[in-house]
């Protein structure tokens, strides 16, 4: 899920507003079919939230993992008489046919600001200094998989698209992939179905003696390559 960052606008009210009591709300006026507002790990069901500025950092948008080239989502931010809009560009990542890329995950924020987990695409087998450098590679208690079959789309292919491993030998190279990295090769496609794949990363933290799970998940499609011709 993607957090969002909140800061004053200009102008002029007659009211004077309190942040500790004056709520705003995050209406997404447009583009909702490319996801929606999460409360905390709640399900992805809202395309309206209203709460205070304190309370913003549990606020998550899910990417519904419909595809688009131009997949932008209006959102409006109203606070009493003042209306602010913004855009957030939805965008996914994809793999060709047979090709390989390899992935990380980068911890970022606090138990102040709520902390939270990213994926990154790499060419390289060398893991980033600011890299998980634990196997965060792993779903939830009923499905352990990092990698899951998205079954978005009404023409979803019913085989996983990609192939993956971690801890593995790197091809061509001496050595296993390092702990904290996961490669994908792209394994089906077919022009009638949509094969899409969602990569997990989930770590345990602790905030304030609490213990909790954050997560991410990175819808992936997998792509025929330019210049191949699939005979059928």
């Amino acid at each position: 899920g993607t957090g969002f960052s909140y800061s004053a606008f200009g102008g002029c009210v007659s009211t004077r507003w309190y942040p500790e009591t004056d709520p705003i709300t995050l209406t997404i006026v447009s583009g909702s079919e490319f996801g929606k507002f999460a409360i905390g790990d709640g399900p992805p069901v809202n395309t309206t939230v209203t709460l205070l500025v304190s309370e913003l950092p549990n606020v998550r948008f899910i990417p519904s993992g419909r595809f688009a080239p131009d997949a932008v989502v209006t959102i409006e931010v109203c606070c009493l008489s003042l209306v602010s809009t913004c855009e957030l560009q939805v965008r996914y990542c994809s793999i060709l046919l047979g090709e390989t890329k390899c992935f990380y995950a980068v911890q970022g924020g606090g138990c102040e600001t709520r902390p939270w987990l990213k994926i990154y695409e790499t060419s390289s087998t060398v893991l980033p200094a600011d890299a998980e450098a634990t196997d965060v590679w792993v779903g939830d208690e009923s499905d352990p998989s990092p990698v899951r079959n998205s079954g978005r789309e009404e023409n979803s292919g019913s085989r996983l698209g990609v192939y993956w491993e971690k801890n593995k030998p790197i091809p061509g190279e001496a050595g296993n992939l390092p702990v904290g990295m996961i490669r994908l090769v792209g394994r089906y496609w077919h022009p009638d179905s949509v094969y899409t794949v969602d990569l997990i990363v989930t770590k345990k933290v602790v905030c304030g003696g609490r213990e909790g799970t954050i997560g991410f998940r990175l819808p992936i499609e997998v792509k025929k390559p330019d210049g191949w011709e699939i005979l059928i």
